[in-house]
């Protein structure tokens, strides 16, 4: 069986997967193809209209937007003393910078959204990886797929072959194809193959092109979200990997149809079919008596045997029932979208925590699959640069790099966090509040949740230095006024030689033992402050 066909097999395999990405897709959409509300049996109730609701577009958009406000950045870690990580961490970040700089001539306006929302909406995220070296320069040709349209097959716990097959433009097959001969049609059909030996790509029926795939492996990074069914039943390939709509999947289209229902009897209230009540004596037995279908229809006039003369057709208590059904319905998706964290206002730290935390585990699992993803991608892009470079330096955009400061013993991860004051001062007041009880270390690290515990340690320390010495704050002062008077302030040099007459005496005391400088007293952050009168949200 050939990389085609292997591709055709895998893609019936998942074609219950790829029926959930398209339901999920029309929820978001807000795509409403129903004229009229359907029954319990499927079938469509005349005279009636159907409503789609914004809720899973609301949801969905608000997760995609935490996504994209979280900062990210590279942190490496390396077990032999001397590496640089700054260099690599640099080369990381200057990596998907150029990357970003590169999508919009394909289409794509950038690479974390685009990986955001197809961890959010399709539960799983894939990226090509094809690094270029033209005179001395690497082409990052680092090109995200929708998975939608994406299939995969494996062997010896590696990729074997991947497929992307999607329907393009003529500018877009020619932007990369411009040697494809285009017909009279708009879009055509472009499935794009890779397997260890080669790379296939066919247009419509016919293979375009089959150059030998110079990488040796399938230069594919793909990632699923760890949320969803990981067992291993017959069906399983559709529960795997869970978009962010998976709670609500069946009850979003529940809501569509009992607001369809509310909205159908409005519509009847201010056109209803009436009734006309005759004496029974008046009713011909023979009278032509309309379906039930023309008889609810707005403006019809319906005969029935009692005294009197027009009257509404009665609703019954189908609106108590309705709201009922509503609360129950809107309930649970409250609970699973965390729609009712929005109308919270919480006030103390743990309250704020809580908020946050809650959020957190919403969000974290998509974030992670991202920083995984992106991992992957440094890693085979360093591989492949290896492997085109050889030796020696080589230009990424407008900056050299030098390939040996890039191999070597180390880690690669992804760290996020996000930038809320609120939050901030919440973990802050915890941390105060547990001094004495567990160590400062521990409470930057795990309480505070600081970003580099370290370095923030190491810049305490510095500031208490000129805190417990005034010779040090002295000192330091007379380096600054320096620096100033390097930048062109003649006033400065004379401050600092002003300065330089105290401490130069002041040392000499100190040395001699003359002297015992007097420490100022540390500052600390008060263990009152408010949380609740700070600006910012939570995640």
């Amino acid at each position: 069986m050939d990389a085609r066909e292997l591709a055709n097999e895998q893609r019936n395999n998942n074609s219950e997967l790829f029926t959930r990405m398209d339901d999920d897709a029309d929820l978001v959409n807000l795509v409403n193809d129903e004229d009229y509300i359907r029954s319990a049996s499927g079938d469509a109730i005349p005279n009636t209209v159907h409503i789609v609701l914004d809720d899973a577009a609301r949801f969905v958009w608000r997760v995609e937007s935490v996504l994209n406000s979280a900062i990210e950045y590279p942190v490496v870690e390396a077990s032999k003393r001397g590496f640089d990580t700054d260099y690599v961490e640099d080369f990381v970040t200057y990596l998907f910078r150029e990357v970003d700089s590169m999508l919009p001539f394909i289409d794509i306006e950038a690479l974390n959204p685009f990986l955001d929302q197809q961890n959010v909406r399709r539960g799983r995220s894939a990226v090509r990886v094809t690094m270029k070296y033209e005179h001395g320069k690497v082409i990052p040709q680092v090109v995200p797929y929708d998975t939608r349209y994406f299939a995969y097959w494996l062997n010896n716990m590696k990729l074997a072959g991947t497929s992307y097959k999607t329907t393009r433009t003529k500018s877009q097959i020619l932007s990369e194809y411009p040697d494809y001969e285009y017909g009279n049609t708009n879009n055509v059909e472009l499935d794009e193959i890779w397997i260890p030996e080669k790379n296939e790509i066919w247009i419509g029926s016919s293979l375009h092109r089959s150059p030998k795939n110079i990488y040796g492996e399938v230069p594919i990074a793909y990632k699923i979200v760890p949320q969803g069914s990981m067992l291993r039943d017959s069906d399983n390939a559709k529960y795997r990997g869970e978009s962010v709509l998976f709670l609500i999947r069946d009850l979003l289209p529940e809501l569509n149809r009992l607001v369809s229902i509310i909205q159908t009897l409005n519509l009847r209230e201010v056109d209803r079919a009436l009734q006309l009540k005759l004496p029974q004596e008046m009713i011909d037995t023979n009278m032509n008596v309309p379906g039930h279908d023309d008889a609810t229809k707005p403006g019809t006039v319906n005969v029935v045997p009692q005294q009197g003369g027009f009257d509404y057709m009665p609703v019954g208590e189908v609106r108590e029932h309705a709201r009922i059904l509503h609360d129950m319905i809107q309930s649970r998706i409250d609970a699973s979208t965390l729609n009712k964290l929005q109308t919270l206002q919480p006030k103390t730290a743990t309250e704020i925590l809580q908020v946050v935390q809650d959020q957190t585990d919403l969000i974290m699992p998509r974030l992670a699959t991202r920083g995984s993803l992106k991992k992957n991608i440094v890693l085979m892009a360093i591989k492949q640069i290896k492997m085109l470079v050889k030796k020696g330096s080589f230009k990424l955009g407008e900056r050299d790099f030098d390939l040996e400061k890039l191999i070597g013993d180390y880690t690669l991860d992804y760290a996020y966090y996000f930038n809320d004051p609120k939050t901030d001062v919440a973990r802050a007041n915890i941390g105060i509040s547990m001094r004495g009880l567990r160590p400062d270390y521990a409470i930057r690290r795990d309480i505070m949740q600081l970003r580099d515990p370290d370095g923030e340690e190491a810049q305490l320390r510095w500031e208490e230095a000129e805190q417990l010495s005034p010779l040090v704050k002295m000192y330091r002062t007379v380096r600054g006024l320096l620096k100033v008077a390097e930048e062109g302030d003649p006033s400065a040099e004379v401050e600092a030689r002003l300065m330089l007459t105290q401490l130069l005496p002041a040392i000499d005391q100190a040395m001699a033992g003359q002297m015992t400088p007097q420490p100022q007293e540390i500052k600390q952050m008060p263990t009152n402050t408010s949380v609740g009168d700070l600006g910012g949200g939570v995640i």
